[in-house]
């Protein structure tokens, strides 16, 4: 859309007026941001003149930004240059690469053992488990969701503050300490979860045999609400024999072994390589032999 202050003069034009408009035009910018394309005849001070396919164009001259007139540059990117591909370096040998990728995993196996070793815990993570461990007993609620939330965070150094707190005498203490053992599942914690199979709290007793469940992936029958004595010397055997199957396992367990990095061979060409020489008996072994009741060179009949 044309703005409204620019007057159209409409006139027929030749063919030669065509072709020059189409080789050669410029590009009228106005104020407002829009622009017109043409063949700017007449430039004064008041209004300027330009021929487009339709007829002309009387433009005011307070509404014209710039006028950028033809021929001009149109100045082009140079081709981005090209870099030199990098040669690729020879390949080691199979036997080398697989002597690397050997070592390679025996180091992150060392790497990872390392981690999973425990660190012992320091005097300001004491302090700070001791306050949680605390605050399992507080009569509030949300203190006591808090408290929960932040042991489970801290993770399985835990155990040895939660194990001493399943002796305290505050019911809330011992039982969130006993549910908190059965999420780490750590096996030095069934031991001291099972005289809480006899607690006079009903709570307490639900958390230690679910926690011991949940460490030892066994099943015993026994009821919380009625604690029997054979119900509770069930569970006494199945502990000892799990941590008893725990030692086995721990001694089967061998050191590892250093894999020796296989020494590359030189591979001979086909026309070197020989086949192996065989004796009389693997011959002998080798052929062919007829079956039972048919003489060598005869014909089974149907």
């Amino acid at each position: 859309m044309l703005p409204h202050y620019v007057i159209i003069i409409w006139s027929h034009l030749r063919r030669q007026d065509m072709l020059t408009l189409l080789l050669l035009f410029d590009i009228v910018v106005f104020t407002n941001g829009n622009s017109v394309e043409g063949k700017v005849t007449k430039v004064t001070d008041e209004v300027i003149v330009l021929q487009v396919r339709g007829g002309e164009l009387l433009i005011p001259r307070e509404r014209v930004r710039k006028i950028i007139e033809k021929p001009y540059k149109i100045v082009e990117e140079p081709p981005p240059k090209e870099e030199p591909k990098k040669q690729k370096e020879p390949s080691s040998s199979p036997d080398k690469k697989g002597a690397e990728k050997g070592l390679q995993k025996e180091e992150k196996k060392t790497q990872n053992s390392k981690d999973k070793e425990e660190k012992p815990l320091t005097p300001d993570e004491l302090r700070y488990l001791e306050h949680l461990v605390d605050l399992l007993g507080n009569r509030r609620v949300a203190l006591r969701r808090m408290a929960r939330l932040g042991l489970s965070r801290f993770g399985p150094r835990a155990t040895p503050v939660l194990v001493n707190a399943l002796s305290d005498a505050n019911f809330w203490r011992r039982m969130n300490a006993a549910s908190l053992l059965g999420e780490f599942s750590r096996p030095e914690a069934a031991k001291p979860l099972l005289p809480l199979l006899a607690d006079r709290v009903l709570a307490v007793r639900v958390a230690a045999h679910s926690a011991l469940t949940r460490i030892t992936k066994t099943y015993v029958t026994y009821d919380p609400n009625h604690p029997t004595q054979s119900a509770i010397s069930l569970w006494h055997k199945a502990v000892q024999n799990f941590l008893s199957s725990l030692k086995e396992k721990n001694g089967r367990k061998k050191p590892p072994s250093k894999v020796e990095p296989k020494k590359p061979t030189e591979k001979k060409p086909p026309w070197e390589r020989r086949p192996p020489k065989t004796t009389q008996q693997q011959e002998q072994q080798h052929e062919r032999k007829p079956p039972k009741g048919l003489k060598p060179g005869g014909r089974i009949l149907p």
